[in-house]
């Protein structure tokens, strides 16, 4: 059961915050029902595809996103900043970002619409990063690349001894 779901400063991200239960075994943690869709209708949504990202230390991933795919995300093991922008040049909204400390404690889920770019830097010393997709994925070359380093955005990753794709490195700022 999804406990709450909130909006980010974002108007379309949504802050999902997951039920937990915990016994003396552990912790029994729902992660996605189709009824959190009936809550709010930016969450009815079709999935397609599950993802896991393991990284390192001080990786940087992103921004990347497309015209088409919504993303909800969580960090199942360690801790991540993530940051999420819009990247719609049409929006008011228009370069504007949303981050968010996500991690396996607060188990918080983080809802994105196409048209904004993900973008994530592991925290602690080696992070699992879910997501699920509304598209299957069809490769980088059908998706946007925004540069984590842009001064227009002037995201203050929280490590500055990062490690970064060149992809990412090499994007051209906007």
């Amino acid at each position: 059961m999804i406990l709450s779901i909130d909006k980010a400063e974002l108007p379309s991200v949504r802050i999902l915050t997951p039920g937990i239960f915990e016994d003396h075994r552990g912790q029994y943690i729902n992660l996605w029902n189709a009824n959190a869709g009936q809550k709010d209708v930016a969450l009815a949504v079709q999935w397609k595809e599950d993802d896991l990202s393991v990284s390192k230390h001080g990786v940087i991933r992103g921004f990347h996103g497309d015209d088409s795919t919504y993303k909800l995300i969580s960090c199942l093991y360690g801790s991540i900043f993530v940051v999420v922008v819009c990247a719609d040049k049409r929006s008011r909204h228009y370069l504007k970002w949303s981050s968010f400390f996500i991690d396996e404690v607060n188990r918080k889920q983080i809802f994105i619409p196409p048209k904004h770019g993900l973008a994530h830097q592991v925290l602690s010393e080696t992070a699992l990063f879910w997501y699920k997709q509304s598209s299957l994925y069809l490769g980088a070359e059908n998706q946007f690349t925004l540069n984590p380093f842009d001064p227009k955005l002037s995201i203050p990753w929280p490590i500055t001894d990062y490690v970064v794709s060149e992809r990412d490195h090499n994007a051209p700022f906007v």
